[in-house]
């Protein structure tokens, strides 16, 4: 998981089946400064063979992470941890 100006998160994916296929893995929010959140960042699609492993990368939507500030007219990220989950 990389920060700044959004977040970007990086994980393999593996297909364990007999068959190939495609994958949708998600990237979710579940915290923000240890206060539950459940929302979609992002997904990928992956098609896999049989026993092949690939690299997913998820890049979030800035606004996905943030709140609009009225005032300044615009989309605030505020500081803080932020939790995620594949």
């Amino acid at each position: 998981v990389e920060g700044g100006e959004t977040l970007t998160v990086r994980f393999d994916v593996t297909n364990t089946g007999e068959r190939a296929g495609t994958d949708i893995p998600q990237v979710y929010l579940t915290a923000r400064d240890g206060a539950p959140k459940v929302r979609l960042l992002g997904w990928s699609r992956l098609h896999l063979k049989p026993g092949e492993t690939r690299r997913a990368t998820v890049v979030a939507d800035r606004r996905l992470l943030a709140d609009f500030d009225a005032a300044a007219r615009g989309w605030r990220i505020d500081g803080g941890l932020y939790e995620v989950a594949v």
